[in-house]
């Protein structure tokens, strides 16, 4: 017996369903959408942190050896020192009788390293705890009573809307506002 020439005609001997081939080929094609998706080909304006950083350089400049935000900061190092009361509250092993070593950064936003202390109302203060079990915790923290923007896209439309005037390097109030959400005197938390 001969064998029969390939053939996608569903009674033949050895026929491939139409639906097979499409089935294979809807996968592929949503691999392969996933991977466009993904570099961004079909959404060059989606938001990225790659584009907030360029905004933060666009605003500040670029400072080599500096964070693109929180810039100016001092580092602590130390221990924390637990004393086991909270033993009812938490199993936590930090809370217990013990010392841990702690590294932290106390800073204030923006990009400038070289902002005035008093520049903004806002401090900062990241830390990480060295647990004995070679566990680590890490913890960010800011003091503002309202943080003005609630989302990663208003935090880019601020971004941009404080963006500084070429001539004086000042802030552009005039476009702040209407680009700022509606929150209570949202002036006092502009940087610059």
């Amino acid at each position: 017996m001969k064998n029969a020439p390939f053939s996608l005609h569903p009674r033949g001997r050895q026929a491939v369903p139409i639906f097979r081939l499409a089935a294979i080929g809807a996968v592929v094609a949503a691999i392969g959408g996933a991977f466009v998706y993904v570099g961004g080909f079909v959404t060059p304006h989606r938001l990225t942190p790659q584009r907030i950083v360029n905004t933060f350089e666009a605003n500040a400049g670029v400072h080599p050896g500096f964070r693109r935000n929180h810039a100016k900061g001092v580092c602590v190092a130390g221990y924390f020192e637990g004393n086991g009361q909270a033993g009812d509250i938490s199993r936590a092993g930090v809370f217990k009788a013990v010392r841990t070593p702690v590294i932290g950064r106390f800073a204030i936003p923006g990009s400038n390293p070289s902002a005035p202390d008093a520049s903004v109302p806002v401090r900062s203060m990241a830390l990480d705890f060295k647990l004995p079990d070679g566990q680590q915790w890490r913890t960010g923290m800011n003091n503002t009573p309202v943080f003005i923007v609630n989302t990663p896209r208003a935090f880019f439309a601020q971004l941009v809307a404080s963006r500084p005037d070429p001539a004086t390097g000042k802030p552009i109030r005039r476009s702040s506002r209407r680009s700022l959400p509606r929150t209570p005197r949202p002036g006092r938390f502009r940087a610059g």
